[in-house]
């Protein structure tokens, strides 16, 4: 049994992979205080104008 929960531990993660291209939904207490920071001037740096928000903000309702 506990090889078995062993296994799906170590092989579910592998079949939820994402392309790197494809926006990602945190939810949640996904990131400390400090990572989230830093990820939202990551994605601040993605766009310069209101309409590239916009189309990533409809990409990411769309995941």
């Amino acid at each position: 049994m506990k090889r078995l929960l062993f296994s799906l531990c170590i092989v579910a993660p592998l079949g939820q992979a994402q392309t790197s291209d494809k926006p990602t939904l945190c939810q949640g207490n996904y990131h400390s205080e400090a990572e989230a920071v830093a990820q939202l001037k990551r994605l601040a740096a993605t766009h310069s104008n209101l309409a590239e928000w916009k189309a990533r903000a409809a990409a990411v309702r769309r995941q």
